[in-house]
């Protein structure tokens, strides 16, 4: 199975976290990790990956990738291990690729993702360290029949309210509220 992470490589994204939490996904699993993105922490991950055992030759670190979907696509699982976000656009896209999330509750990720996905998203509090997140992947890891399910549910979320003509919609219904008063 193939984690997926896309990203700049900036301490406020935490890459890191997110490879301290693959590291400790049972190695039985047979996990990969795809880190799509550059930035000044991408020396820190490619030493975490190579000094890291159970990393070893699971990490992919591919830089920045003009056209994310065919990687999206080949993922089977999202992590997002932000420290700081408001609305992140590679939620947004992962999402709309019907991958299953695992994330930390910052920002407004609780808020874009279904009810479905409640128990995958980190509250502040559990977030600070990798273990939460090892366990909520290692959970989906094992049950691919949930992550095809909160896949359709992220998928039809993003169809509900983050296409351009829901945007659209929400726009003209603010339009005609204003002009009502």
């Amino acid at each position: 199975p193939l984690i997926g992470f896309v990203g700049h490589l900036r301490p406020e994204k935490n890459p890191a976290r997110l490879l301290k939490a693959a590291a400790r996904v049972e190695r039985e699993l047979g996990m990969h990790l795809l880190v799509l993105g550059d930035g000044p922490e991408r020396a820190e991950l490619e030493r975490l990956a190579a000094g890291t055992p159970s990393l070893f030759g699971r990490v992919h670190l591919v830089g920045h990738q003009s056209d994310p979907v065919p990687y999206y696509r080949a993922m089977d699982l999202f992590a997002l291990s932000s420290d700081s976000e408001q609305m992140p656009v590679a939620l947004l896209e992962a999402m709309a690729c019907a991958l299953p999330v695992v994330a930390t509750g910052v920002g407004d990720v609780r808020a874009m993702l279904p009810e479905a996905q409640g128990e995958f998203v980190l509250p502040l509090e559990e977030h600070e360290t990798a273990w939460p997140m090892a366990e909520k992947l290692t959970e989906l890891l094992k049950d691919s029949a949930r992550r095809a399910a909160l896949g359709a549910a992220n998928r039809a979320r993003v169809a509900e309210r983050y296409t351009f003509e829901a945007m659209l919609a929400a726009y003209h219904a603010e339009y005609e509220r204003a002009l009502a008063r």
